[in-house]
């Protein structure tokens, strides 16, 4: 009867793990690692599970990871914080780690709770995301993966998100995809005027804005701006956006639609006009008929 028993236990666990019932054991154990009383972690199998940052396997783990993140980023640091942790049990566990670290004066790959930050220079601060592979029953553990990124970029990115917030007629900015900005904007203005000498040189004469049609953003390692604008030619300066300044409308080539893209990086500071399509208003219109009333820019 105990033959058979273990017979049924054998063929069970080769047709759920496809292992011999001694990587079962193995996988216990992978469920079982980092258990403590209080602050525990739960580990469900194959799936990712959130664990508690307090717990003092993850504490353990995020330690094991420190000497890598020193060698990757040729400083020593401390772990400022654990900000999230996930596990995931395969044929042990793998552990996500999201870590705040810091630059300190202590030995490297320490994690001296006693030392203190460096607070000054502009690399200072990271938010690593690191994943641990460990293996309890071999032992073995390391590091499979790690991606540190400078605080202070993240804050870059923050501002590129943020370029252009004003009281008011305010564009929202949504890092990845395009926005629709509003064109009262003032940095739609900004960016509509710092376009115009690069219009003027394009259509080798001196314009001035009529009227901001449309106007799109779009977050990337900075903010392109797409805008289309209704130009006219004037008798102003070149470069000059001058109000006072009246269009000259007579004349084939003297109006027309151009569709501007600017990308803006405002942390270096950088702002590039990297494309300029222009139409005379009057050919655009037999070409595209609806082209002044759309706020979509062409594919």
């Amino acid at each position: 009867m105990k033959l058979v028993y273990f017979l049924v236990l054998y063929c069970l666990c080769i047709s759920v793990n496809a292992h011999p019932p001694w990587v079962c054991n193995q996988t216990e154990l992978a469920v079982n690692a980092g258990h403590t009383e209080g602050n525990t972690t739960t580990h469900i199998l194959g799936g990712l599970t959130k664990a508690n940052v307090s717990d003092p396997i993850i504490k353990n783990i995020s330690a094991f990871a420190l000497p890598t993140i020193d060698n990757r980023l040729d400083g020593t640091f401390k772990i400022a914080r654990i900000v999230s942790a996930e596990t995931q049990v395969v044929e042990g566990t793998l552990y996500y780690l999201r870590l705040e670290v810091c630059t300190t004066n202590s030995n490297r790959g320490e994690d001296d709770a006693s030392s203190e930050c460096i607070q000054t220079g502009e690399a200072n601060k990271y938010l690593c995301d690191v994943q641990v592979w460990d293996r309890p029953w071999l032992p073995e553990r390391e590091v499979s993966e790690l991606n540190c990124t400078a605080i202070n970029a993240r804050r870059k990115r923050e501002l590129a998100v943020n370029a252009g917030h004003t009281e008011g007629n305010t564009t929202t900015l949504i890092p990845g995809g395009r926005t629709k900005a509003n064109v009262s904007d003032p940095i739609i203005k900004n960016i509509s005027a710092f376009a115009l000498p690069v219009i003027d040189n394009r259509l080798d004469g001196t314009f001035k804005i009529a009227r901001i049609i449309s106007a799109e953003t779009q977050v990337v390692d900075g903010v392109i701006y797409y805008i289309r604008l209704e130009v006219c030619r004037t008798n102003s300066n070149s470069g000059e956006d001058d109000a006072s300044s009246a269009c000259i409308t007579t004349g084939e080539p003297n109006q027309q639609v151009c569709d501007v893209q600017v990308l803006d990086i405002p942390w270096l500071p950088k702002r590039e006009v990297t494309q300029v399509n222009c139409i005379p208003i009057n050919s655009s219109r037999k070409k595209r008929g609806i082209l002044l009333k759309s706020h979509q820019f062409p594919s």
